[in-house]
C-alpha cells in the first residue's frame, strides 16, 4: 500500500490551482469535454508549444467542405 501511495499531493494540489487559474468566467461555459483538452494543454506546455499549428489548422479545415471555401 506504501509503494502505491503518493508521498505527497503536490502534484494534485497544482493541477487544481491550474484548473482554477484556466476555469474563468468566460471558460465557465465550455464543456467538460473541451475544459479537459484546454488544462491538458495548459498542463502539458512543453509539448504543446513543440506541436505544429499550421498542419493542425490545414488538417482541421480539411475535414468540413464549408472551411475549405
Amino acid at each position: 500500500i506504501f509503494v502505491t501511495i503518493p508521498t505527497t499531493s503536490a502534484t494534485a494540489e497544482r493541477s487544481f490551482s491550474g484548473l482554477r487559474r484556466l476555469k474563468t468566467y468566460l471558460r465557465s461555459t465550455m464543456g467538460q469535454k473541451r475544459l479537459n483538452s484546454v488544462s491538458l494543454l495548459h498542463f502539458h506546455k512543453d509539448v504543446a508549444n513543440e506541436m505544429d499549428l499550421d498542419s493542425i489548422i490545414n488538417e482541421f479545415i480539411q475535414r468540413n467542405d464549408q472551411r475549405k471555401s
